[in-house]
């Protein structure tokens, strides 16, 4: 049985969990018991995927697992008995962590029973030219042979990103190349709201609902402001309002004559 676990996708306390698993009634939350990786990979492998980011404190406790070849699960009272070979995998320099103290020396030495080192893509760019092939055919049925012109612009970049970087290079130039090798136009995004509609098509102004359009605010009853509104009509239609005197006689009489509001009259 292989069972892999990313020490640095989970928290210090969950990762713990994770491992060594957990008895019923262990911290809030626990309302059954679960078996830790450790256990559930008894008799198999147990690979610790970035161990170089696992806490101070859950490297002693991995340790004694490792060297005892028993867990104590959180909340437990008795060890229990496990058969594990361990794999470790991490990106950073350990022997550098180990002299900064941010691992454990002994934890470090366990673990680097046989050490494997895989240089960064840049340093081995003699296999690059067999990964790509490799990584097109496994991401496509029909793979289309390198050129030389692609196999020399793979040979030029310095991959920092290693080979994951490589594969996205490859599958995004596949997709490229299908369009290419079609010669047809991609269909156009439909818009999920509106059907027969594709998503580059103009949206259209609505138009203004006909109150928004005029306005909203209220316009001004002329019966409850004759005043202002006889002013404005003398000033704009009676000759003599070019005098002062003429238009405040005739602004007078008209006001005169206007009829009287229930409002005017209360205000009067």
């Amino acid at each position: 049985m292989f069972v892999a676990i990313n020490c640095a996708a989970l928290t210090e306390s969950l990762l713990e969990t994770e491992l060594f698993g957990h008895e019923r009634g262990a911290f809030t939350g626990a309302i059954q018991a679960k078996v830790g990786l450790l256990q559930a990979a008894s008799g198999g492998t147990l690979l610790l995927d970035e161990v170089g980011e696992m806490a101070p404190a859950l490297q002693a406790k991995l340790l004694r697992a490792i060297e005892t070849q028993t867990v104590m699960p959180v909340g437990g009272v008795r060890p229990v008995a496990i058969d594990v070979r361990f794999l470790a995998a991490t990106h950073r320099n350990l022997l550098a962590q180990v002299e900064s103290r941010d691992f454990r020396r002994d934890l470090y030495y366990r673990l680097a029973g046989f050490a494997l080192e895989i240089p960064p893509l840049r340093e081995r760019k003699h296999q690059i030219a067999k990964l790509a092939s490799h990584l097109l055919g496994a991401a496509s049925k029909t793979p289309p042979p390198l050129t030389a012109a692609a196999t020399a612009k793979l040979l030029a970049h310095d991959w920092p990103g290693n080979v994951r970087e490589l594969r996205n290079v490859l599958e995004r130039a596949l997709v490229i190349g299908r369009g290419k090798e079609d010669r047809r136009r991609p269909a156009p995004l439909r818009h999920p709201g509106r059907a027969g509609h594709g998503a580059t098509e103009p949206r259209r102004r609505a138009r203004p609902h006909p109150r928004r359009a005029r306005g909203l605010r209220r316009q001004p009853d002329p019966r409850r402001e004759p005043a202002r509104h006889l002013a404005h009509d003398a000033g704009a239609e009676d000759p003599a309002a070019q005098h002062p005197a003429a238009a405040q006689g005739a602004l007078d009489a008209r006001t005169r004559s206007a009829p009287r509001s229930r409002s005017a009259c209360d205000c009067a």
